[in-house]
């Protein structure tokens, strides 16, 4: 509220001293010319200061202490016509209640005013709060969509992340098969709403066996299990994905495109390291020859099939049946000793026994 010219409130004053000047100068000529009587002056002195207070913006405080002094003089002091217009005292007294009147009057109505203005700004407040915590939610909800939950509560708290060694993860990589050349026959509105599909519905798997999306690179699809939240679980859980998100590659409706994409995946376990890297747009990334292992168990794959390293294989042979390909030789001229998973062991098939089996081994129920 800005304030008013010092000019303005002069004025101000003025005006309502000759107001007041005005009104008791009609009363005093009524007085001497024997046509006015103590109700008149009373009434000419109560109008005067009706008005004073309309110039000062005091109405509402005003108009209160006089209906107050009205009341009084009514119900606890002698009847208005024993007032004595010569006796100085009786306008004293009146000019005293009224002041007080008028004071505590004004005070009332500042509270009052106050307590409007304190009620509205809190009200603000709290819309302002809420829209700030509106803003919160949605830029920390776009910050778990780049980043792990751990991760972004630590860059939220200390503004970096702190590089992590993580000794045992399964880190996944996956393929389509035929991508390149279906790419040139598709639209590019056709080719990223497909792979949208699949991606979208590969999400939705990792996030159910609790595994951590890292990131895709055209048609590649790259998850971990392991991090940031340590489990023994994990490789029986990625490999659990990985069956699932092949079985939807097979059974998805082809539809009208002219699309016949396989997919193959590849897992390898082993120690990462883990960060965050950059400035401009944050990334989440891991870093290790268990990362580079996996990518080439992917690419030395079968389509539609999941292609695990000798490691892995130690891990899981207790729930799933898997094939010796022998040693395999990779992009790099590795031989490795490599193993498709046929499926689920056939003495697990029954849900209850694979959850039973799953609750042994890690004394967890299976996602």
């Amino acid at each position: 509220m800005q304030l008013k010219k010092p000019r303005q409130v002069g004025l101000r004053i003025v005006r309502s001293l000759a107001t007041v000047g005005a009104m008791a100068l009609i009363a005093a000529v009524l007085l001497l010319l024997g046509r006015g009587s103590a109700i008149t002056a009373a009434l000419a002195f109560v109008l005067a200061i009706l008005c004073a207070a309309t110039w000062l913006g005091m109405a509402e405080a005003v108009s209160g202490a006089v209906s107050a002094a009205a009341l009084l003089v009514y119900y606890f002091i002698p009847p208005l016509h024993s007032f004595k217009m010569e006796d100085v005292d009786d306008w004293v007294d009146l000019a005293a209640f009224l002041a007080t009147a008028i004071l505590a009057s004004d005070l009332s109505a500042r509270a009052k005013r106050s307590a409007y203005e304190a009620i509205a700004r809190q009200k603000e407040l709290e819309v302002s709060n809420l829209r700030l915590e509106e803003e919160r939610q949605r830029a920390e909800g776009l910050l778990l969509n780049i980043l792990p939950l751990e991760v972004a509560r630590e860059l939220t708290a200390k503004g970096l992340v702190a590089p992590r060694y993580f000794e045992d993860v399964s880190v996944m990589f996956t393929d389509f098969v035929g991508f390149s050349t279906s790419a040139e026959k598709l639209a590019a509105e056709e080719l990223v709403a497909l792979l949208n599909d699949y991606f979208t519905a590969f999400d939705e798997i990792v996030k159910r066996h609790g595994l951590e999306k890292m990131k895709t690179v055209g048609d590649s699809y790259m998850c971990i299990g392991g991090l940031p939240a340590r489990n023994p679980s994990h490789p029986v859980d990625t490999i659990l994905a990985a069956l699932e998100m092949v079985r939807f590659v097979v059974e998805r409706p082809k539809g009208d495109l002219p699309v016949e994409w396989g997919m193959r995946v590849g897992i390898h376990t082993g120690p990462v390291v883990a960060g965050v890297v950059g400035t401009l747009k944050f990334a989440f990334d891991v870093w290790g020859d268990t990362v580079n292992f996996s990518s080439r168990m992917e690419s030395s794959g079968v389509p539609n099939r999941v292609n695990i390293s000798e490691r892995t294989y130690a891990r899981v042979k207790d729930f799933f049946a898997c094939e010796h390909r022998g040693k395999i030789l990779t992009k790099d001229k590795r031989e490795v000793d490599m193993y498709l998973v046929q499926g689920i062991l056939p003495k697990l098939t029954a849900p209850e026994e694979l959850a039973r089996r799953y609750q042994v081994y890690f004394q967890k129920s299976p996602p």
